[in-house]
């Protein structure tokens, strides 16, 4: 979780799929949002992944591959 605990919660009343959708309260002075750890990502194997973004008109959103300890991005790096 990026930001205070309360700022994301599970939604099982508008789930995308299965029970239950993290649903992410933003506050737009903080960066509040939601990451995962720990995955392997191998050089030179290519990958596909997918983001579904749902949201008020005019929330900014930012979506990025970080890794090692300089947080360092991705040329793939998406923000809008």
């Amino acid at each position: 979780m990026i930001g205070p605990a309360e700022s994301v919660v599970m939604d099982a009343n508008t789930p995308y799929v299965g029970a239950h959708t993290p649903l992410v309260k933003l506050d737009g002075a903080s960066p509040r949002g939601i990451q995962q750890t720990g995955l392997v990502v191998r050089k030179g194997k290519p990958y596909l992944g997918r983001i579904v973004l749902a949201g008020d008109r005019g929330a900014k959103i930012e979506v990025s591959l970080v890794w090692g300890s300089q947080n360092k991005r991705t040329p793939d790096h998406f923000s809008r």
